[in-house]
């Protein structure tokens, strides 16, 4: 500090002068322009050492002073030592004045700074060119979303995670378990639980990526997951099936044929497909897939050995695992589930996962199925919700709307039964 400036600071570091220079300070850096401040005058000191700091003609004798900004900063560079407000400031206070972002400029910095966070976690990925990523990325900058601390680190694992799932126009991934998953890319076995804020944003850009809407309840996440090719635990869910010939002779296989010489079905974990021998079927094997198990109740008190495998009425992982593995394999599988909302989601799920053909599941078959339900007196239930799409049927949904009831399985049992049977 020169001569100078010390002589400064002892003219202008006054008490009776402090409330000035503070007032002014917060003026300098406030986000709103402020042209003047109002000083208080307590005492007879301190109006008179404000009087003579500004040098007006009039003393001031209130208990108020209004003072504009511009004269103090003019009045303070014609004085001896020729400083600014903001010198004078920096000079007293040890720091120079900066002024505060507006609410508005600093909302855009908040979100600038996180674009350039989530755009650099993706592109160590190789992931920000991903037809998902851009609104992925103005969807967790939303209002909320961008005040974590952590958003460095949640978004360097979310991308992490990500580059391990299967998503549209990405790599062919293999399954993985969510516990081993967030262990390897979250920073913990359960940082992929339901409720964890890594889950919420990778499950976002998972459901962008599919083009689905961002799942809330639990089956939701689950079917969210699976399409990603992750399973939630390798124990919990099964696969039921029944009769498939299974192409081995290892322990395993032969297990399983016996089942079906005993007429007994098998649900099948992820863990058990998992020690299955490389191929289970044959090529050109033809395998019935069904969304009830009555199908399979049926089939085994008539006796019937053909292959089938039934989903339930969702698609687990190890449905999905069993389904693309055998479609692997060679083999023909085709598909009937209920006529609904979810029938018609679980059949394009279903023909799209195995490249397979529809089973008695097109307009024609519903129509006939409406009319075997009349002929027996069955009561139909009214279909809920907006039904999808049915590409392997483009008049199916239509019919379906038109006529307005929903068709299970079990009402055309016996039709499916004959196709087993042949």
């Amino acid at each position: 500090m020169n001569g100078s400036n010390v002589d400064a600071l002892f003219a202008y570091d006054r008490p009776e002068l402090t409330a000035l220079w503070r007032s002014a300070r917060e003026a300098l850096e406030s986000p709103v322009e402020r042209t003047a401040i109002r000083v208080d005058l307590p005492d007879a000191r301190t109006r008179h050492e404000v009087t003579a700091l500004l040098g007006s003609n009039r003393p001031h004798t209130g208990k108020r002073a209004h003072v504009a900004l511009a004269e103090l900063d003019e009045t303070l560079r014609s004085d001896r030592f020729g400083l600014s407000l903001a010198e004078v400031l920096e000079l007293l206070h040890g720091e120079p004045v900066t002024p505060r972002d507006s609410p508005s400029a600093l909302a855009q910095r908040r979100r600038d700074t996180a674009q350039e966070i989530l755009v650099t976690a993706l592109s160590e990925h190789g992931l920000d060119n991903a037809t998902w990523a851009t609104r992925w990325i103005t969807e967790v900058q939303r209002p909320g979303k961008t005040e974590s601390a952590h958003l460095a680190i949640l978004a360097r694992r979310a991308a992490a995670v990500l580059a391990q799932l299967e998503l549209p126009s990405g790599a062919n991934r293999e399954w993985i378990s969510r516990g081993d998953l967030a262990a390897r890319c979250g920073g913990g076995a359960h940082a992929l639980d339901p409720g964890q804020p890594l889950e919420s944003i990778v499950l976002r850009a998972a459901a962008i990526a599919h083009e689905l809407p961002m799942p809330h309840r639990s089956s939701e996440r689950r079917d969210l997951w699976e399409r990603c090719r992750v399973a939630l635990d390798s124990v919990s869910a099964t696969v039921l099936s029944y009769a498939l010939p299974w192409d081995g002779d290892d322990p395993w296989s032969n297990t399983l044929r016996e089942r079906t010489a005993q007429q007994l079905p098998t649900h099948l974990t992820l863990r058990d497909l998992a020690a299955s021998p490389h191929r289970l079927v044959q090529p050109g094997t033809l395998i019935s897939v069904c969304e009830n198990p009555r199908l399979v109740d049926a089939e085994i008190d008539a006796a019937l050995t053909h292959p089938v495998i039934c989903v339930s009425g969702h698609l687990t992982t190890p449905a999905r695992v069993l389904l693309s593995t055998v479609a692997s394999d060679g083999a023909v599988v085709r598909y009937h589930g209920d006529f609904d909302r979810d029938g018609l989601i679980i059949t394009d799920q279903v023909l799209e996962l195995t490249n397979g053909r529809p089973w008695r599941m097109s307009r024609h078959d519903y129509q006939h199925g409406l009319l075997t339900a009349e002929r027996h007196g069955i009561e139909l239930q009214h279909i809920s919700g907006s039904l999808p799409a049915t590409p392997w049927s483009p008049g199916l949904a239509t019919a379906m709307n038109e006529a307005g009831m929903a068709l299970e399985e079990e009402v055309v049992l016996d039709d499916l039964l004959h196709d087993l049977d042949t």
